[in-house]
């Protein structure tokens, strides 16, 4: 059986989306957005992930608050 890890900020940029444990809307738009690893959410703009499919505000804050932010991205 795979295990999922719980999205946190002590996560390594490197961890695959795939192993992270997110809502199927949240997946979905990340995966619609190419986005592939937690250090790759980190550094998208809250513009960019917004104009992903299926991601709206609530599930940006979501995402910002478990992964956490890189310094400088808005």
């Amino acid at each position: 059986m795979k295990r999922f890890l719980y999205p946190a900020p002590e996560l390594p940029d490197d961890t695959p989306l795939e192993h992270v444990r997110f809502s199927t809307r949240i997946r979905n738009g990340l995966e619609f957005g190419g986005l592939k690893t937690v250090g790759e959410v980190r550094a998208a703009s809250d513009v960019v992930l917004l104009s992903f499919q299926d991601l709206g505000r609530g599930s940006v804050r979501y995402l910002r608050e478990t992964l956490g932010q890189r310094a400088g991205t808005k």
